[in-house]
């Protein structure tokens, strides 16, 4: 297993292992469920926060899709070389968040799955 399988691996992990501890403690009541939706209602209610959780989703979502193609490092080498670019220049703004998904899964999974079986010849 190669080191960003790994890293992905493990990060993945730990959200499973949050979201399995967080039920585990709503089930056996020993922590409130107001409590935990006074938390998500709060950072929901925060624009600035709520963008930043979206934006975190889609590229977790992303991601997982690249690692599930087989292009997890593709991904997240396109992914990273445009993101100073992206972050310079505001990226591409969609009306809808499921837009913003696709546009984003799209872009950083398909162009580099399809960039393996194209091979450019030399000039």
């Amino acid at each position: 297993m190669k080191i960003l399988d790994k890293i992905g691996l493990v990060v993945f992990s730990n959200l499973i292992l949050i979201l399995s501890v967080l039920m585990c403690l709503l089930i056996f009541g020993w922590l409130d469920i107001e409590s935990v939706y006074f938390l998500v209602k709060f950072a929901l209610a925060d624009k600035v926060m709520s963008n930043i959780m979206l934006a975190l989703a889609v590229i977790f979502i992303m991601l997982a899709i690249a690692y599930v193609l087989g292009i997890f490092k593709w991904s997240l080498f396109t992914f990273l070389a445009l993101f100073p670019y992206k972050g310079a220049s505001g990226g591409v703004h969609l009306k809808t968040h499921i837009g913003c998904l696709t546009f984003t899964t799209i872009f950083y999974c398909i162009i580099p799955f399809i960039s393996q079986h194209f091979i450019m010849p030399s000039i």
